[in-house]
């Protein structure tokens, strides 16, 4: 009968462990690579979070720190809500965790309409569009009205020197996808939007709006400010 009760205890205390180990697994910082919603790819720009052993959570995209709070994880049910600090109240259920080798599954019903998210584990911040376009640039291509294009950290941009002495406004980065839009200071101005590519030195910006669709311009990066 002892050796019974024994066994009994041995067995549930080894079964508990098994979640606790799986938990170990969800801390660590992840790349979200891809988000499905339906049949929708709604994937975000350089999206990433960090689960901490502490109970707590940082997201973010790129450079860009947007989320902040502390999670639940029930090991019974495999799953994971979070409660973030920063923003509002999720109202939908917690997500249902699967690993596929390092890799991450959560998926949960928002709505009704079925989510997927795909995580990878990284052991650095991705960079975002914004994060890679942001600094100093000298037009390397023909047929554009300004030579410089000084793109600022704070979200306000300066054309300079050629047809005009100085312009500039504000910048806005789509969240999922490398659409940048310049939102000018003078009302005489419409507002543009370009497919941004970019490296450390190159940037590449293809007209979307109908003013400048089809436009081509390429831009190296500098590390002066033009007189």
């Amino acid at each position: 009968m002892k050796s019974l009760k024994y066994l009994t205890v041995v067995f549930f205390l080894s079964f508990i462990s098994l979640p606790s180990s799986f938990a170990q697994n969800i801390v660590g910082l992840w790349n979200i690579h891809k988000v499905e919603v339906g049949e929708n790819d709604m994937t975000p720009v350089a999206k990433w979070t960090q689960i901490k052993k502490d109970g707590s959570f940082i997201s973010g995209n790129g450079y860009l720190r947007n989320a902040y709070g502390s999670y639940t994880y029930d090991a019974n049910e495999a799953s994971i809500s979070f409660y973030d600090s920063m923003g509002t109240k999720d109202r939908n259920p917690a997500f249902k965790i699967q690993f596929k080798g390092k890799d991450m599954l959560w998926e949960r019903e928002e709505e009704g309409i079925p989510v997927k998210v795909y995580l990878s584990p990284i052991n650095e911040l991705p960079k975002s569009t914004a994060d890679q376009i942001t600094g100093m640039w000298k037009v390397k291509s023909k047929g554009m009205e300004y030579n410089f294009l000084h793109i600022r950290w704070d979200r306000r941009y300066n054309q300079l020197g050629g047809q005009i002495d100085r312009q500039g406004g504000y910048w806005h980065i789509h969240g999922h996808m490398p659409r940048l839009t310049f939102l000018p200071f003078s009302e005489e101005q419409a507002a543009e939007s370009w497919e941004a590519k970019a490296s450390y030195e190159q940037l590449t910006l293809t007209g979307l709006s109908d003013s400048n669709k089809g436009k081509v311009f390429i831009f190296e990066r500098i590390n002066y400010y033009p007189d």
